[in-house]
């Protein structure tokens, strides 16, 4: 049996399969579900503040994403090997200038894990969930001006 197996009905119906992280679905907002199978913990060069490398999987495939700082602390409990977590994020293309890549991932905005007490408590409404909206607007990259000391 597979680990995930119990939670197939929920997922069905509350998270979007991993074939949405794809160049259709760009700014789009999507909800996934899954197992974290690794964590890489990254200290970040501008503030030192610690953010993680998360990788998921579930029945059907793996998706890799970042957890930048503000997040990480707000979930840090919640991200450890072998946790059912679902992940609420925008659809993304763009590197840290800005500019389209094939690079498709997903930002996180919201993780959440799914617990044993609240999976036993989840009745099945019959429904899937809707197709991925609109994601709130990314803010502009902005380089800091360089001020010259006379």
């Amino acid at each position: 049996a597979h680990p995930l197996d119990k939670y197939d009905t929920y997922f069905n119906e509350q998270t979007h399969p991993y074939s949405y992280i794809s160049k259709e679905y760009v700014d789009k907002l999507v909800t996934l579900g899954g197992i974290i199978t690794s964590i890489r913990i990254v200290v970040t060069k501008a503030k030192g503040e610690k953010m993680a490398i998360v990788t998921m999987e579930n029945k059907t495939g793996s998706v890799e994403f970042p957890v930048f700082p503000k997040l990480y602390k707000e979930a840090e409990e919640v991200l450890k090997v072998d946790n059912i977590i679902k992940v609420t994020g925008a659809i993304d293309d763009r590197d840290r200038d800005g500019n389209h890549t094939n690079d498709i991932k997903i930002l996180p905005k919201e993780i959440s894990e799914i617990s044993d007490a609240m999976l036993s408590s989840y009745e099945s409404t019959g429904n899937v969930i809707e197709e991925p909206g609109d994601a709130p607007k990314r803010r502009k990259y902005k380089p800091k001006p360089v001020v010259e000391e006379t």
